[in-house]
């Protein structure tokens, strides 16, 4: 590494400073397209057939046969304006920049903190992996320390976003409080698995992906001037990339997350009432819903899904990257 380059590295703390703006300011921006997305994924109705065998030994599965509530990206937006007013593209926004502030904070340190490591393994000729490794283990790693350590504010911005006019929670403090009364520990938990599961190849795609296209983007950049004219552009695009890459990759454990994360004792009073009961795990739930709703079901609220993944993981690049420059020229202010 050169003394530039050395001199430009953020420190663990560092990372995490800018990886906590990034995760807060991306989410001002998404929030009306992630309550979208999860009300898509929470309506069960059976659109597709693809893949499908719920027309025959319906008795093993409980299938919902009712009138889907939102069915188009388009319709859904239209059906929370009109019922709920606008302020309801941001419900569960407190509980959703808490998640998104420690998640981003976590996320960046813990990564930083594990390419330090594996690059001095390198060094020290202990272990010699190629830098592709570095960034998926990398990327894994943070992934899963911040979901873990994040998860119950993951799970109530799910269920703000689930509430339609008729109120369960009434506040962040009061949903904590009724969570813990009604379903102690583990109701914050509810479908982690899935998130553990998922977690590892998204953050491993996420953070590979980026810094492959990093790559590919310095290396077009020498070779061609209108590249070097997009270069302020550079964060966004390989983020934005990035993000629809990683999304995609894993969409069907995202949704059944949000399943999972709203069963309980209050599963049909939420704005969609309809979502089944799911007992046995993650492998159940997809069993299920791949039964009642086709293969096709795993991936209800994708196009609002992709939407969010692109613009936010942009935006968390693009903040990152600013903050950083920030950070840094304050150091050397400072020196």
């Amino acid at each position: 590494m050169s003394e530039n380059q050395e001199r430009n590295r953020l420190t663990p703390i560092q990372s995490g400073i800018c990886g906590a703006s990034a995760g807060l300011i991306s989410r001002l921006v998404i929030a009306p397209l992630d309550v979208v997305k999860i009300r898509l994924q929470l309506d069960s109705y059976k659109r597709f057939r693809v893949f499908s065998k719920a027309e025959t030994n319906q008795s093993q599965f409980q299938l919902n046969t009712n009138r889907s509530k939102y069915t188009s990206m388009s319709q859904t937006f239209k059906t929370i304006m009109k019922e709920e007013g606008i302020f309801a593209f941001w419900k569960g926004n407190l509980a959703a920049e808490y998640l998104y502030l420690t998640y981003g904070g976590l996320q960046f340190l813990t990564y930083r903190a594990v390419e330090d490591i594996m690059s001095n393994l390198n060094e020290t000729s202990i272990i010699n992996l190629p830098r592709a490794s570095h960034t998926f283990v990398g990327g894994a790693t943070a992934g899963v320390v911040a979901t873990i350590g994040t998860y119950p504010l993951d799970l109530m911005r799910t269920r703000f976003a689930a509430q339609g006019g008729n109120k369960i929670y009434s506040s962040f403090t009061k949903a904590f409080s009724e969570i813990y009364k009604s379903e102690g520990l583990p109701g914050f938990y509810r479908g982690i698995w899935s998130s553990i599961i998922q977690i590892m190849p998204y953050m491993g795609l996420m953070f590979g992906s980026y810094d492959l296209l990093k790559r590919q983007f310095q290396t077009l950049k020498e070779r061609s001037s209108l590249i070097r004219k997009i270069e302020d552009a550079e964060d966004l695009l390989c983020g934005g990339f990035a993000g629809v890459i990683s999304k995609t990759g894993v969409f069907p454990f995202d949704l059944v997350r949000k399943r999972l994360q709203i069963q309980g004792p209050h599963r049909t009073k939420y704005v969609i009432d309809t979502v089944p009961q799911y007992t046995g795990g993650v492998w159940a739930c997809i069993r299920q819903i791949l039964y009642n709703e086709g293969f096709l079901g795993l991936y209800k609220g994708l196009l609002p899904g992709l939407l969010k993944a692109a613009p936010g993981s942009a935006i968390t690049f693009f903040i990152f990257g600013e903050t950083a420059k920030l950070l840094k020229y304050i150091e050397q202010k400072i020196e």
